[in-house]
């Protein structure tokens, strides 16, 4: 094999192996996990349920936690939320500005396959860095931080910037309901 060809083969294999890299961390499919839940659509109803609920920001900073059961990818993600106000403390906590709450959702290697495939419990969207929310929150003892509860039913976007939530809430009448009565009885 003459010296061009060579650089020529080698040239074209790392720029494959470069696309394929690339293409590695771009790809990213959803699973959505269903199961039997108690559908929300009153805020105070849902309100009864938690520990804490405050208007919050998400600070983008996040650690997906994975792990297997009998072969099977479960997991959560652990995402640092900055609280601007406390709207309920049923338990009368202190707590600090900012804290770490348990989203409904964890990304998992694909494997061979390129890419990540995420597991979302109930349609539940991730949190956006940035955007402000409503957050229903649930202490959980084995975790040792508060949970978002019941999956999309626990967080309302109050400033649009949670595209993906929007397109959700515009999909599901429940969920439509249960947030334009969040945000009448807390953003008054």
């Amino acid at each position: 094999m003459s010296k061009r060809a060579f650089i020529i083969a080698f040239s074209t294999f790392a720029v494959l192996i470069v696309a394929l890299f690339i293409a590695d961390r771009n790809i990213e499919r959803t699973l959505r996990v269903d199961g039997d839940r108690v559908i929300y659509t009153d805020a105070k109803e849902l309100a009864k349920m938690v520990d804490l609920v405050v208007l919050a920001t998400a600070t983008g900073n996040s650690e997906n936690i994975r792990y297997t059961v009998d072969g099977f990818p479960e997991g959560y993600t652990l995402s640092e939320i900055h609280i601007s106000e406390i709207l309920e403390n049923r338990n009368g906590v202190e707590l600090s500005d900012t804290i770490t709450v348990v989203e409904p959702t964890y990304l998992f290697r694909n494997g061979i396959e390129l890419g990540e495939t995420r597991y979302t419990i109930e349609g539940y969207t991730p949190l956006v860095k940035s955007a402000e929310y409503i957050l229903f929150l649930e202490w959980n003892e084995y975790r040792g931080v508060y949970e978002i509860y019941s999956a999309d039913q626990g967080k309302v976007n109050t400033d649009n910037k949670d595209t993906f939530e929007i397109q959700t809430v515009s999909e599901e009448n429940h969920l439509d309901i249960l947030h334009r009565s969040v945000k009448s009885l807390y953003l008054q």
